[in-house]
């Protein structure tokens, strides 16, 4: 005879239910990003608008050989 054991805590993330956090702790406001994340931020969108100027250099500028 064959029984079937069960983990209860296999049980437990089974029928876990997340539950929203419904307090806004920032009042509908964004936290300020500090200068190294400004940094970053400016520095990624400099190289995507080089890479879109590469793109576009290539596609319409270069000559085909």
């Amino acid at each position: 005879m064959r029984m079937k054991l069960e983990d209860p805590y296999e049980q437990d993330l089974e029928n876990y239910q997340s539950v929203p956090d419904m307090v806004d702790r920032l009042g509908g406001r964004n936290l300020e990003l500090s200068d190294q994340a400004m940094s970053a931020l400016t520095i990624d969108i400099f190289i995507v608008l080089f890479a879109i100027g590469c793109i576009i250099y290539v596609l319409y500028f270069k000559e085909p050989y």
